[in-house]
């Protein structure tokens, strides 16, 4: 397969997979969707997800997914998940989380040698290494989320310094937590497991999938060999009252 076939046939089962989380036949050029609770973003809060040129976004209420389709309107497909951007069509929004990237495989990983072993436990193996981390770096990795056997490396010790999982979403979407202990950094240890847990979740026919929101997070995606098919990006309402 080259490897135009093969980005095809991802992004084929991408859109797919997104259409089913939002609860829509297809993605489309622009659709603002009515849905108190999704699987886009908080409940009462609205999502913009942004899958190569198709814009669909969540709203909680009638009135706020007019607003939404008024400031999306017109927009460039990149601009839609701009945080700087929709502040501006949206003031009354107080809080944003992303934009974050979501990344995907296409045809074979970089090539990956391991400095150390990489091993298989489950998830409650990992709990040293998420009590050694910071909590903002734990939130912002979803590892403590993963429902999937972790693949890990450990020190000379026998501790739980790198890892990676997955939580299984619905669309057999694997999606991927990774992290490494603030020490073991910049070793190329975050690539290893993660590749190797990528691997294990396409042998197990699922979609792997790789939300990055920092700077580092991003880098690695790519140093791994997934490609960026969209961002997501999640706004909090003000005030429900007044949005609606």
């Amino acid at each position: 397969m080259t490897m135009r076939a093969a980005r095809d046939e991802v992004t084929q089962r991408v859109v797919a997979a997104w259409a089913g989380l939002a609860g829509v036949e297809r993605l489309t050029a622009l659709q603002v969707l009515v849905r108190p609770e999704s699987m886009l973003c908080p409940a009462g809060w609205v999502g913009v997800l942004r899958i190569h040129e198709c814009i669909t976004a969540i709203a909680p209420t009638e009135h706020l997914a007019g607003v939404v389709a008024d400031a999306l309107s017109g927009l460039a497909p990149m601009d839609t998940t701009s945080p700087d951007l929709l502040r501006t069509r949206l003031p009354t929004i107080t809080e944003v989380l992303g934009p974050a990237g979501l990344y995907y495989p296409v045809g074979p990983l970089h090539a990956v040698v391991p400095s150390r072993s990489i091993d298989l436990v489950p998830a409650s193996g990992i709990r040293g290494l998420l009590a050694a981390s910071a909590h903002s770096d734990v939130d912002e990795s979803g590892l403590a989320r993963v429902t999937s056997d972790v693949s890990v490396i450990r020190d000379e010790n026998g501790n739980v310094v790198a890892a990676c999982g997955y939580q299984t979403w619905p669309e057999s979407i694997a999606h991927l937590g990774v992290l490494t202990r603030a020490d073991q950094r910049a070793l190329g240890l975050g690539r290893a497991v993660a590749s190797d847990a990528i691997t294990r979740a396409d042998s197990a026919e699922l979609l792997p999938q790789w939300r990055a929101r920092p700077a580092a997070s991003r880098a690695l995606a790519t140093a791994i060999g997934l490609e960026e098919f969209g961002a997501q990006l999640i706004l909090k309402p003000a005030n429900a009252q007044l949005m609606r």
